[in-house]
């Protein structure tokens, strides 16, 4: 999809792509059909609960619905405060500072050897 679409295009695109009629999406959102075509003309924007149910709905995040850029985040530098406000685990168990950065050495490795299978999409 085009990346210049705006919000009421994009939507009218994930609509027609999933064969969803307005009235069935309003239906399914639990808002007016106008409403959506009021979206999609993007005479007004969705409340959080409707774009969260939109998002839902079709199975994208809130972020690609609104057309916003990915967060960039260097994770050796945001190491500490990543541990420090999530709980990062795998098969059950919290994740140490040590395997954090083990598993980041593990990818830079990787990626030297494979470099080819790495592609950023």
């Amino acid at each position: 999809m085009n990346e210049t679409l705006t919000f009421g295009e994009r939507l009218k695109a994930l609509r027609i792509q999933h064969g969803v009629s307005p009235d069935q999406l309003a239906e399914t959102i639990g808002v007016a059909k106008s409403l959506i075509w009021t979206f999609e003309l993007d005479k007004k924007l969705p409340t959080y609960p409707q774009l969260i149910a939109l998002a839902d709905h079709f199975h994208v995040t809130t972020d690609y619905l609104l057309n916003r850029e990915p967060v960039s985040v260097d994770i050796k530098k945001a190491a500490d405060d990543m541990l420090q406000n999530y709980e990062l685990s795998l098969d059950g168990r919290r994740l140490s500072k040590d395997e954090l950065l083990d598993a980041m050495t593990f990818i830079r490795t990787q990626r030297t050897v494979r470099p080819k299978d790495y592609t950023v999409v």
